[in-house]
């Protein structure tokens, strides 16, 4: 038997573990799964960020274009109530009758006003 022989079977024989060898190797196995848990814990939460930041931003987007909506809404029912309210007055004060030239008095103004502009 050579040396190379001698030293393969001395590195492979059979010895017996220290003491408490087997608790050492069941705690650092725990740890293990323990490190692993929290880290599965930690991305769990960390998606819940984001599904929850998504939701918000979302939610928070659709509350500003309803309050454009709203706004357009309101200023469409006073471009509204001014045109009418036009026409009634000059109803009321018969602007819309003919004068001595025969044409209808006020019929230019009604209807043509600008957004925004008082007769």
């Amino acid at each position: 038997m050579n040396d190379v022989e001698r030293e393969l079977r001395r590195a492979f024989h059979r010895r017996q573990p220290s003491a408490g060898f087997a608790d050492r190797v069941g705690e650092a196995v725990r740890q293990g799964r323990t490190r692993k848990r929290q880290r599965q814990r930690w991305m769990a939460m960390a998606a819940a960020v984001v599904v929850l930041c998504s939701l918000g931003g979302g939610y928070w987007q659709v509350r500003r274009e309803a309050g454009r909506t709203v706004d357009q809404l309101n200023l469409a029912v006073q471009i509204t109530g001014e045109k009418l309210n036009f026409v009634r007055e000059a109803a009321a004060r018969g602007l819309l009758e003919r004068d001595d030239a025969g044409k209808n008095v006020g019929e230019g103004n009604v209807g043509q006003n600008n957004v925004g502009e008082k007769e």
